[in-house]
Formats: structure tokens, C-alpha cells, sequence
């Protein structure tokens, strides 16, 4: 998708009515090109899935293709070729007249990828398509002359377990969350943002007073409640159909984290829950529907209300709410969306198809325990997340050490 430096059209605002239950939802009108960015961790993730099958089968097809040579001369080579030909053509035609199972072509993440080049970037390892086959950090200093003891904070804790030991079951996704969130939050922060972008893009939403903690808890949707799978074999919970303004139709298979229903359904019941992401609405609705079937979120954001810096790069600005920001906290897979507002922000780590994945169960835990009954959550959140310091350091290594250990 080719980006200007046009901003975007003012979004309107709906109503959307549920029984007694008012839903406000900020839209604009469907986009006929709809693509989806990944994160540098996403093709981190799928790069090592697909290594590690390719290196198994390498010899296998070396076999193959040498008892092959020995079992056919050149008439039957040319005899199967053919056969071969024209069955993968009658499966094409076939397939063709069929619904694929695909993934939604939505601009669900920024991608920072072009940040590499800045001018202001350290001399770190990025995690790049170019340098993916990098190995991630080992940490192994930090491993081997650190006996400390496990923190039982949330993120803090498995982030911990992670750089102590390398074979725990999510060792790898933590890693590689630290070291994007030091590769990037540091240049996303020197980026100038547009006064005039975010007064344009200012939401309007009713304060809900009748709630027990006066708190505002955001929620980022892809990758941090939610996974859009990008094979059509993937296994998947839900089928969603999508139609294009310009007839085209798909399916997309989604798969939602463990305990995304209920932290909504729990959270609403004692503050506000709002759900701002990046992905149009077109697509971003009909997952939130299944996220929340009984409409109890207070508003949902889209890509509209998001603000674009450096021309083509999108992040969650809080200055569009109208709240108080000592009393709101954002939820991101992406700590670079907030990094203009780290005092706000709770990392998580990306969730792809994990079925034993618990981080929101913690996460509930944490927000009840130290942000729904803070005075103020900026405080707490810099104090246990450290993320705001990153930038005082020279490698990774060296901040994990010093802000974690």
C-alpha cells in the first residue's frame, strides 16, 4: 500500500444499540485495499517454525530424488511428468471455484522495519526479514552469573525465567519482545509527532460513572486478544466471512487467546474497557463482536484514530481520549504503539495459536492488584516495567541485566 501524507478522512461517529446498551464506535467507510503489516517478532516466529522443518527435509529429498533417477528411465520421467502436470492443473481449476480459507488482508501492526535505517538508531542486532536468520539474543552472561531469585511480577517474572532459561516453554517469545521493545521504542520516541493530527483525530466519549474504579483499561486486539491466521491449514476457532466493496469475499480463521472474553466481561464490570487497534473496521468489528458478544466494551478505536508519524508509520497516541491519562492503561503486544505514553502502557507478549498461553490470566491478576485501585498508574507502571529507561543503554544485554535483574 502505497502511503501520502494526507491524513486520513475524519472519522464519524455510530451508535450501535444493543437492547439497553449503548455501544459507541468510531468508523470510517471500508477500504477497498486492505493490507495486513507484521511485526519484526512475527516473522521471527515464523521464520525459526518453518527452519527447522526445512533442515529436516533436506536429506529426505536428496533421497528422493536419488532413488527416483534410479527407478524411472527417460520415457517414464517424461510419462510421469506429464501425469504430474495435469493433475496439478485439475486441482488449480478446482481449487479456484472454492472459498479459501485466508488470512484478512488488514493493516492490523505497523511495521518499523524502515526504522533501521534511521540516523538516530544505535548500533544494535535488529530483527529484520533482512536479519532473520540471525540467532535471537543468548543472554548467556545474565545466565550464568545471576543467581537472583524469580519475581512474581507479571511480565517481569516470566521475562526472568526466560533469559535464565533458555529451554522454558516461552523463552523465545520473551526475548525476542525485550529486544524489539529496545531496538525501537528509543527511535519511535525521537519521532515528531502532529499536534494537528491529534486534535483532528480528538474522540468525544461519555465518561461511565457508574463503575467502581474510576480506571480506563485499553486493550490493542491483534496478536494480543486475538490471532488471524495466515495459512488457510491452520486450525482455527472462529470463521469469519468478509465482502469487499468490490464483491471479493474470504474467510478468515481467527483463534482468540485464553481468557480474552473474560478479562473483557470481568474488567467491565468494575471500570471502562475500550478496544484501539490498528486494523479497519471492516474486519476489526466483526472479531470484536466474538470478543465481546455482549457489547459490554464503552467504545471501540480504529485505524482512523490512530496517528502516523514519520508519513507511514501508525501508533496509539492517548492523546485522541478525552480522559485523565494518570487514570488509563494500554495493553499492547507492541510496546512501540505506546511509546510516546510508556507511563501508560503494559507490555504483553504476541499470542499466535498457543493454547496454553496464560498471560491474560496474569495480567487480570496484575490490573486488579496494583492499577484498578492506584490513585495514579503512571507511576506504578514505569516502576515496574522500566521501559522508559531502555534507551540509557548500550545493548539489551546490558539493560535486561541492569532494569531486571
Amino acid at each position: 500500500m502505497q502511503t501520502t501524507n494526507k491524513l486520513p478522512p475524519r472519522t464519524q461517529t455510530n451508535q450501535i444499540i444493543n437492547g439497553n446498551r449503548n455501544v459507541l464506535v468510531f468508523q470510517d467507510q471500508k477500504p477497498k485495499d486492505l493490507r495486513r503489516y507484521t511485526t519484526d517478532a512475527e516473522e521471527m516466529k515464523k521464520y525459526k517454525q518453518s527452519y527447522g522443518s526445512q533442515k529436516r527435509n533436506d536429506s529426505n529429498d536428496i533421497q528422493k530424488q536419488n532413488q527416483d533417477q534410479c527407478k524411472y528411465n527417460t520415457n517414464g520421467k517424461q510419462i510421469a511428468e506429464n501425469g504430474r502436470q495435469q493433475h496439478v492443473s485439475s486441482l488449480s481449476d478446482s481449487q479456484s471455484q472454492q472459498l479459501p480459507l485466508v488470512m484478512i488482508k488488514c493493516q492490523a501492526k505497523p511495521q518499523f522495519e524502515n526504522f533501521k535505517n534511521h540516523v538516530n538508531a544505535k548500533n544494535h542486532n535488529f530483527i529484520t526479514q533482512q536479519q532473520r536468520n540471525e540467532k535471537p539474543h543468548s543472554f548467556k552472561q545474565i545466565a550464568q552469573t545471576n543467581n537472583k531469585q524469580i519475581s512474581n511480577l507479571y511480565y517481569v517474572g516470566d521475562l526472568q525465567n526466560a533469559i535464565l532459561n533458555q529451554n522454558s516453554r516461552n523463552s523465545d517469545i520473551f526475548r525476542e519482545h525485550i529486544v524489539v521493545s529496545f531496538t525501537y521504542i528509543p527511535i519511535i520516541q525521537k519521532s515528531v509527532i502532529d499536534v494537528k493530527q491529534i486534535q483532528e483525530k480528538k474522540l468525544k466519549i461519555p465518561i461511565r460513572k457508574n463503575k467502581k474504579y474510576n480506571k480506563t483499561i485499553i486493550f490493542d486486539m491483534d496478536e494480543t486478544l486475538m490471532h488471524c491466521n495466515e495459512d488457510e491449514n491452520d486450525k482455527c476457532q472462529f470463521k469469519i466471512p468478509i465482502e469487499f466493496e468490490d464483491g471479493e469475499r474470504i474467510i478468515a480463521g481467527i483463534n482468540i487467546r485464553n481468557f480474552a472474553k473474560e478479562i473483557i466481561q470481568k474488567l467491565s464490570e468494575v471500570c471502562e474497557v475500550m478496544i484501539f487497534t490498528a486494523s479497519y473496521d471492516i474486519y476489526a468489528n466483526q472479531v470484536i463482536n466474538i470478543l465481546d458478544p455482549h457489547n459490554n466494551l464503552c467504545c471501540r478505536i480504529f485505524r482512523d484514530n490512530c496517528i502516523s508519524v514519520d508519513d507511514n508509520h501508525l501508533i496509539k497516541h492517548l492523546g485522541v481520549l478525552n480522559r485523565d491519562l494518570k487514570n488509563v492503561a494500554i495493553i499492547d503486544n507492541s510496546s512501540c504503539s505506546f511509546a510516546h505514553h510508556l507511563e501508560n502502557g503494559i507490555p504483553i507478549v504476541s499470542f499466535y495459536n498457543d493454547e496454553k498461553d496464560n498471560q491474560l490470566i496474569k495480567l487480570y491478576r496484575y490490573l486488579c492488584q496494583y492499577i484498578l485501585p492506584a490513585e495514579d498508574v503512571r507511576p506504578i507502571i514505569l516502576s515496574h516495567f522500566k521501559q522508559d529507561k531502555l534507551n540509557q543503554y548500550e545493548t539489551v544485554e546490558e539493560a535486561v541485566k541492569q532494569l531486571y535483574f
